[in-house]
């Protein structure tokens, strides 16, 4: 069974860390409640890999999420000796519209644009889901050769989905982002 690699007791600063992979894989790892947590995402991916860790590197869970936290797939759950106790099928929650409608509707109204190879997909895409409704907001960047003073530096638009029919229950699209310039420059 998988290990956690043993960083976090090698080096504090290690505690909330996050790092580009020379294939421009997204790597997240944190300790939170005595367990520590990895995200693995990539560069063009909406979803990615979350695995939890016992404190003693020992593998507790594993699957992927859609967004930023929402549980899609199988999950594993496994014991503090590795050995798998659970499966649940997370996808069995969403009934008629999955998370790959919501990128189909995204993706046909053009909504979905990557405009950093060095920042991955999943950060312009947040993900909620609770009572048979999805709420996903997109970051739409500004392109950076128009950044000014008191500009916005992008905005959001954000989608309520019905999961049982698909229906669009709500659409705010727009919502501008304005940052301190100053900020930007650092």
């Amino acid at each position: 069974m998988k290990e956690f690699d043993k960083r976090f007791d090698d080096n504090p600063d290690w505690q909330k860390d996050a790092f580009l992979l020379e294939d421009g894989t997204y790597v997240q790892e944190n300790e939170y409640r005595g367990n520590y947590y990895q995200y693995i995402i990539s560069s063009n991916a909406y979803y990615g890999i979350a695995k939890e860790f016992y404190k003693d590197g020992q593998l507790k869970s594993i699957g992927r999420v859609f967004g930023n936290n929402v549980k899609i797939g199988i999950w594993r759950f496994y014991d503090e000796k590795g050995i798998l106790k659970q499966e649940i099928n997370e996808d069995l929650k969403f009934g008629s519209f999955s998370y790959n409608d919501i990128l189909k509707y995204l993706h046909a109204h053009n909504k979905l644009k990557m405009v950093n190879k060095d920042i991955p997909a999943i950060y312009y895409l947040d993900a909620h889901f609770d009572d048979k409704k999805w709420n996903i907001s997109v970051f739409v960047p500004v392109d950076q050769s128009k950044m000014c003073k008191d500009c916005p530096i992008g905005s959001i638009d954000e989608y309520n989905f019905d999961t049982e029919t698909g229906k669009l229950i709500y659409k705010k699209e727009g919502i501008k982002i304005v940052q301190d310039f100053n900020d930007l420059q650092n």
